[in-house]
C-alpha cells in the first residue's frame, strides 16, 4: 500500500491568508494539532497548534506565522505508508502534507487514515490466534516459523517484528487464521522457541475483536 492510496479529502489546507482563529476552530472541528499551508498548488509548510498559540495575535494571518516544524515534513505519494508511520511517530503528527512528482500539494495523510491501514496489515478484522515469540537475533528464520506453522494447518494472516530494548533478541508477533494454537503451541516449543504469549480462547478474542470495533467506532465519529 502507498500513501496515495490513503490521502484525505476531508480536512482543508490552509491559505496564508487564514487567520488563527479559523485555524483553532478547523483544528477543533477536524481533532488535529496540524494542518498544512498552501498557495495554490505550492505546498509552504506544516502549522502546528503550538504555532498557533504562541503568536502575538488570533488575527494575524499564517502566513506570518513562524513555523517550529521543517518546511521539508512532506511525503511523496508513491512513497510506502510504512514511510508515513515513520515520519507522524518520529515528529508525533496528526497529519502528513503529501505531494506529487512535481512536488505540487496533492493533500494529506490523517493518524486515523494510518491506524486503519495498520489494522489492514496486521489482519485485525480477521478471526484466527495471535502467538508472540522471543527469538535471539542470530536464530531467526522466517522460513522455519513459516513451515512449523504451516505444519499444523495454519496460515500466518500477518507478522510483526522488533526489537526488544535492552536485549539481542527479537519479538515476533504472528496472527493466525486458526484459533485453537495448541498444537503450534507445542510445535514452537519443541523447536526450542520462547512463547511469551498467546491469545487463542474464545473470550480472549471476542474482546480483542471487541476493542478493535470500538476504536473504529471512535475514529469515524
Amino acid at each position: 500500500m502507498v500513501v496515495k492510496d490513503l490521502i484525505s479529502d476531508k480536512i482543508p489546507c490552509l491559505k496564508t491568508s487564514d487567520t488563527g482563529d479559523k485555524v483553532l476552530d478547523w483544528m477543533e472541528e477536524f481533532k488535529v494539532g496540524h494542518l498544512p499551508i498552501v498557495n495554490e498548488k505550492q505546498y509552504l509548510g506544516l502549522l502546528s497548534e503550538n504555532d498557533v498559540l504562541s503568536a502575538e495575535g488570533m488575527d494575524q494571518p499564517v502566513g506570518d506565522y513562524p513555523l517550529t516544524l521543517p518546511v521539508t515534513l512532506w511525503i511523496y505519494d508513491h512513497q510506502h505508508v510504512y514511510d508515513a508511520i515513520r515520519l507522524m511517530a518520529l515528529w508525533n503528527l496528526s497529519v502528513l502534507p503529501v505531494i506529487d512528482a512535481d512536488n505540487n500539494y496533492i493533500g494529506m495523510v490523517t493518524r486515523e487514515d494510518l491506524v486503519l491501514a495498520m489494522a489492514k496489515f496486521f489482519a485485525a478484522e480477521e478471526p484466527g490466534g495471535i502467538i508472540i515469540l522471543e527469538i535471539p537475533h542470530n536464530s531467526y528464520n522466517l522460513s522455519e516459523i513459516a513451515r512449523i506453522v504451516e505444519s499444523n494447518d495454519a496460515k500466518i494472516l500477518s507478522l510483526y517484528i522488533s526489537s526488544l530494548p535492552e536485549s539481542l533478541a527479537y519479538q515476533v508477533t504472528l496472527k493466525l487464521n486458526i484459533s485453537e494454537l495448541t498444537r503450534t503451541l507445542g510445535t514452537f516449543e519443541r523447536f526450542g522457541y520462547k512463547v511469551m504469549m498467546s491469545f487463542f480462547d474464545k473470550a480472549q478474542l471476542d474482546d480483542t475483536t471487541d476493542r478493535y470495533n470500538l476504536l473504529m467506532r471512535y475514529l469515524n465519529t
